[in-house]
Order: C-alpha cells, then structure tokens, then sequence
C-alpha cells in the first residue's frame, strides 16, 4: 500500500481528496495530528528517531558549512 501524507490540510481539502480517492475506486483514511506543545506527533520523523535510537539508522559526518551548502544550494 502506498501512502500519501499531506500536511497543513483543512477539513475542506481533505474531504475533496476522499471524494476523489473514492471515485477512482482508491481506499482514503484521515489520520489526524494530535497537536501537543513540545512533542514529536509525526510518524515518519518518529520512525526517523527510533531507528536512530536503536543503531539501524545510516549516520553520516559533516560539517556544518558542508551542511549550509546544501541547504542553501
């Protein structure tokens, strides 16, 4: 299954992309973010900082001007 991420939706929006999604004959879920001060909702950042936590994660090295370069490229 693919999945579709899409952020800062309004009710609106989203409700326009169900309907597509139904008449092409694709299956839609609307999974809400809980918005809490000071804590991590995002599923893919949270999957980014568990594999960090449990050493499955590809570390790199770099500096932080090799970092503004891209970043600013």
């Amino acid at each position: 299954m693919n999945t579709i991420i899409i952020e800062h939706a309004d009710k609106s929006t989203t409700e326009l992309l169900k309907r597509l999604a139904e008449q092409l004959g694709l299956s839609f879920k609307i999974k809400k973010e809980r918005k809490e001060p000071d804590i991590v909702t995002n599923p893919e950042l949270l999957r980014r900082m568990e594999a960090v936590e449990n050493g499955t994660a590809e570390l790199i090295d770099m500096s932080i001007d090799e970092l503004r370069k891209l970043t600013h490229a």
